[in-house]
C-alpha cells in the first residue's frame, strides 16, 4: 500500500520552475511593450501648435484628398460647360479656379476662382475690373448649381461637397494689378 502511494505521489503534477520563469519573462515584456504602445499613440499627428501662420486650424488629410479631387473636378467641369456655353467665360476665356478648400467635416466646399489669366486687363480702370468681378461672382452664384451638378456627376460614388464660390484676388499677366470681393479668409460655420 505504501508503495502504492509513492508511486501516485511521483505523478502528481510538480510545478516546473524553467516554464514558469519565462510566462513570468513574457508577462513583463508585454507589459512593457502594451505601455510603450500607448504612450506612441497618444502623440498627436501634427505638431502641438495645430495652427498655421494666420491662425487658421490646419486641414485634416482627408480634407486635403477631398480639396485636392474637387479642385480637379471643379476645373474638368468649367472647361465642358464653358466649351458649350459662354456663362462662366469673359471673352471667350473661362474663369481659373485657384483652389478649394473643404470644410472639417467634408459637407461644405470653398471654391478660390479669379479672372482668366490669359486676359489682359492692364487697360482696363480698376473700377469697371471690380464691376466685372461682382458680375461673374453673381453669376456664379445663380447659375454655379450647373457646375455643382457636372462634378456630382463626375464624383457620383459618394456625395460631394456643396461648392461656394468665392472671388480671389486676380492678378494680370504683368503680376502688378490686383481685385479682390475679399480681404480675408472666414471661419467655417
Amino acid at each position: 500500500l505504501e508503495q502504492q502511494q509513492a508511486s501516485s505521489s511521483s505523478h502528481l503534477p510538480t510545478k516546473n520552475i524553467r516554464l514558469e520563469a519565462l510566462k513570468s519573462v513574457g508577462i513583463t515584456q508585454l507589459h512593457n511593450h502594451t505601455q510603450d504602445l500607448i504612450s506612441r499613440t497618444r502623440q498627436p499627428l501634427f505638431e502641438i501648435d495645430t495652427t498655421d501662420i494666420h491662425g487658421n486650424e490646419r486641414q485634416s488629410i482627408s480634407q486635403l484628398q477631398e480639396s485636392t479631387r474637387l479642385e480637379s473636378a471643379l476645373i474638368d467641369a468649367l472647361a465642358s460647360y464653358s466649351s458649350r456655353y459662354t456663362t462662366f467665360s469673359i471673352r471667350g476665356h473661362s474663369i481659373d479656379v485657384l483652389g478649394v478648400e473643404v470644410s472639417p467635416d467634408l459637407k461644405n466646399a470653398r471654391a478660390y476662382w479669379c479672372l482668366p489669366h490669359s486676359l489682359d486687363l492692364d487697360r482696363l480702370p480698376q473700377s469697371k475690373l471690380e464691376q466685372v468681378v461682382k458680375r461673374i461672382q453673381q453669376i456664379l452664384e445663380e447659375k454655379g448649381g450647373k457646375i455643382q451638378a457636372l462634378v456630382h456627376t463626375r464624383l457620383r460614388a459618394y456625395y460631394p461637397p456643396k461648392i461656394k464660390w468665392v472671388a480671389s484676388e486676380h492678378v494680370s499677366k504683368d503680376l502688378k494689378r490686383g481685385v479682390s470681393l475679399e480681404s480675408g479668409k472666414k471661419k467655417w460655420r
